[in-house]
């Protein structure tokens, strides 16, 4: 079983950190499908694409009681088609019903799903964060 959790970042704006911790008691890891699909706005008609230099070049791999990162961009800063939104769809396999994912506190967030993109997943919070 995995729990996802995501929140807005402090002083960053649009931005968003995306974390998935494997309370299961085997390990799991992301080599079929190395980020995970958003679907961020009723509007958006693809998932968020990979931000590609964020591809840490290895699977990652949760062991039990592990956590995993990775960032989303909510928008490229223009206030072109922007929609707030308080969940989002999360899928870790293409062709798989998305699982919906709320924010854990706050307000709803601006996204543009045209412009919206996410990292591979990444081992630590920095990594996620840095794009």
């Amino acid at each position: 079983m995995l729990r996802f959790h995501a929140r807005t970042v402090r002083h960053r704006t649009h931005r968003l950190l995306l974390s998935v911790t494997n309370n299961s008691d085997r390990r799991c890891d992301f080599a079929a499908q190395p980020y995970p699909l958003l679907r961020l706005g009723v509007r958006q008609r693809a998932v968020a694409p990979a931000i590609g230099p964020s591809n840490p070049g290895t699977v990652v791999t949760l062991a039990p009681g592990h956590t995993a990162f990775a960032g989303i961009t909510t928008s490229d800063g223009t206030r072109a088609r922007r929609e707030r939104i308080s969940q989002f769809g999360l899928a870790l396999a293409r062709h798989t019903v998305p699982c919906q994912v709320g924010l854990d506190s706050g307000p709803a967030v601006r996204v543009d799903p045209q412009t919206a993109r996410v990292t591979y997943w990444q081992t630590r919070r920095a990594a996620a964060l840095k794009w």
